[in-house]
């Protein structure tokens, strides 16, 4: 098994022992599902810090007011976003 990390720094080396041996690989598609994997966590990262500012405000909002429950559902909103991200960042 290969490391990620070291398939990330050293994709040419790897596509050029793959051609020595005689072997068929689909490196191309292994880098874009990496990519994809990636930007998914990343996205998943900003919207959960998004969530924490978000309920750093709430904190300071009386409980039961408009702009507080307007910012619940706000939260629920992000909070699917999240799990979606995640989601999509474990299948990849």
């Amino acid at each position: 098994m290969i490391d990620i990390n070291y398939f990330r720094r050293n994709l040419n080396e790897l596509r050029e022992s793959i051609a020595r041996k005689k072997f068929s690989c689909d490196l191309d598609s292994l880098v874009e599902l990496d990519r994809a994997r990636r930007d998914a966590i990343s996205a998943a990262e900003t919207e959960r810090a998004g969530q924490k500012s978000a309920n750093a405000e709430m904190s300071q909002m009386e409980k039961g007011s408009p702009e507080f429950l307007e910012k619940v559902a706000q939260m629920k909103e992000i909070a699917t976003k999240v799990k979606e991200l995640e989601t999509l960042a474990k299948e990849s």
